[in-house]
């Protein structure tokens, strides 16, 4: 495979922190990025498209030096359409309906 295919992927994020108290935090935060692939040079192997997520976490004060945190995303993957030309077979094309992904992340953190 050439690298010709591939575009540089840039990508934007943003996200708030929001105090509750003393020892509570909630969070809130989206984010994107660009497509690694045009649309015209994908393939059925590598359906990369842009992707948008947004999520929201919170944050627990536990004792006086460690932190605990969860967070939940939704990545919303796009549609990917792909639409190819293969020798005797012609041009299959498809795209999906529904392509997304949820992350869970947990995080421990110990403060000096």
């Amino acid at each position: 495979m050439s690298n010709s295919r591939y575009n540089d992927i840039w990508g934007a994020s943003a996200g708030i922190n929001w105090p509750l108290d003393e020892k509570r935090t909630l969070r809130f935060g989206v984010a994107y990025a660009s497509s690694g692939v045009d649309m015209a040079k994908r393939s059925f192997s590598l359906r990369l498209d842009r992707v948008i997520g947004a999520g929201a976490g919170a944050e627990f004060r536990w004792g006086q030096n460690r932190m605990v945190g969860v967070n939940l995303t939704y990545y919303d993957l796009g549609s990917a359409p792909v639409s190819t030309n293969i020798p005797v077979l012609g041009p299959p094309s498809g795209e999906f309906s529904r392509n997304y992904a949820i992350g869970l992340d947990l995080t421990l953190r110990w403060i000096r």
